[in-house]
């Protein structure tokens, strides 16, 4: 009978334990998407591998990105960039999630379009290649 109470000690313990892990898991994705961008940050516009723009994240700005035929519209509104237009095909620059954070891009490869978030800042390694 002591071996049953103490399986069930046990499991409530292992229960308790991974609830914690759990809610400090959302907690911590919450905190990730609904923290403020960083002030300095930067959208790099990058047209057939050269800096075509570089404008402030902080100001909303509207730029359009042409190149004879090929057009791509981008709005910096509240800290946020996105692309609203486009004329390439699958338009799919159009369609991926608004970007504001460092490291973030939007690539719309028919056009050869690349708009980043920098903030300035040298970002840290995340692994080596060798």
């Amino acid at each position: 009978m002591a071996e049953k109470i103490k399986t069930a000690k046990h499991r409530r313990n292992e229960v308790i334990l991974i609830g914690i892990v759990l809610l400090a898991a959302v907690g911590y994705m919450l905190w990730r998407q609904l923290a403020p961008t960083e002030p300095g940050g930067e959208v790099v516009v990058q047209t057939d591998g050269k800096e075509y723009a570089r404008l402030p994240l902080s100001e909303n700005a509207e730029l359009d990105i042409a190149q004879g035929e090929r057009h791509n519209h981008l709005v910096i509104k509240d800290g946020v960039a996105t692309v609203t237009e486009a004329t390439c095909p699958d338009k799919q620059c159009v369609h991926q999630a608004d970007i504001s954070r460092n490291g973030e891009m939007i690539v719309c490869l028919p056009n050869q379009v690349l708009i980043t978030i920098e903030h300035g800042e040298d970002a840290e390694l995340d692994g080596t290649a060798k």
